[in-house]
């Protein structure tokens, strides 16, 4: 974890973040996939253009794709809804001290449009984060599908939170930036409300948090719940998880990137798989190898059509910072 960063040089961090924040969801009637995709461009080139805070460096890379990994569980609260997404939006932190790294973690983030605090989330999504029974992939690539996990740990509500952008009434819990218990600087230049991450607990979602304030705390090490990489053999927890998310993400970028090359029938578009990428030591991105594939100026413009289901399945969003320090580039 960073400690002891300079006030100016938090300062900095916050408002690069907030206004990285505020030009991706300053359109709330977009569709949430394109606020994700406008999420995954905007924060890590908001970064890459941050100078050094100190002795600390930080950079980003994103990854947005088509779909998300399905699972499913057994003794589904509704019975009707068989697959549940394991999540929109992966955030991935490695802290690296004398170019060795230290420490990895990662929070897993479902992204929901909501008209007020009191959000009824869907029901078997809400289990699956609050007690994370095993499950098994289903529509997660041939690798994947079939495959059983169970995830542990005493800290899961760090690990994995929804997302709940815009339209709540009132002023967010208070955060970097906020002058005043009665005023929002981050929300105040936005043209609606406050974006807030909650723990799932049941029976309703709880504790509460400024998204900028757990954006900046997460890239400080502050947030989410550390992981192994690679993950122990035979382990099915949280490690391998993560894994199987970049994983995954990988082998659907990498379909992409064949079918766009060979100008397949199947390759439908811009909003399928859109890469912002950045020269990072110790970067589990790297593994994408599409470098210099995208430019990552402006964020995709995401189909109208949000087709769930695909015959490859789909990766996930991942947004990665490395953070550095001790002279470490």
């Amino acid at each position: 974890m960073i400690t002891g960063l300079p006030h100016n040089d938090y300062i900095r961090l916050s408002s690069t973040l907030r206004h990285s924040l505020v030009a991706a969801l300053k359109t709330p009637t977009q569709a949430e996939p394109q606020l994700v995709a406008n999420m995954v461009c905007e924060i890590p080139n908001a970064i890459n253009a941050l100078k050094p805070l100190g002795s600390v460096e930080i950079k980003a890379d994103g990854v947005f794709v088509h779909g998300q990994p399905f699972v499913e569980y057994i003794d589904l609260t509704n019975q009707s809804q068989r697959r549940v997404e394991i999540g929109d939006l992966l955030l991935l932190r490695t802290e690296v001290q004398n170019k060795e790294v230290i420490e990895r973690s990662a929070l897993l983030l479902q992204a929901k449009k909501n008209s007020g605090i009191h959000l009824k989330p869907d029901s078997n999504q809400h289990y699956l984060y609050a007690n994370w029974p095993e499950f098994k992939y289903v529509r997660s690539t041939s690798k994947l599908n079939g495959q059983n996990r169970k995830v542990l740990g005493m800290d899961l509500y760090n690990a994995c939170k929804y997302l709940l952008i815009g339209g709540i009434p009132f002023i967010c819990p208070r955060c970097p930036g906020c002058p005043g218990i009665h005023s929002c600087y981050f929300h105040s230049s936005l043209p609606w409300h406050c974006t807030l991450t909650a723990q799932p607990s049941l029976p309703k979602l709880s504790l509460y948090r400024c998204f900028l304030n757990e954006l900046i705390s997460f890239v400080l090490g502050d947030a989410g719940k550390p992981f192994v990489f690679p993950p122990p053999n035979q382990t099915i927890g949280w490690d391998k998880v993560i894994w199987d998310l970049i994983d995954v993400t990988a082998e659907q970028a990498s379909e992409y990137m064949r079918r766009a090359s060979s100008n397949s029938k199947s390759f439908r578009g811009s909003g399928d798989c859109f890469f912002v990428r950045q020269q990072m030591a110790h970067s589990l991105l790297d593994r994408l190898d599409v470098r210099n594939s995208f430019n990552g100026n402006e964020p995709p413009d995401v189909p109208d059509e949000w087709l769930n289901e695909d015959e490859l399945g789909g990766g996930i969003s991942i947004i990665e910072f490395v953070v550095s320090s001790e002279g470490v580039g």
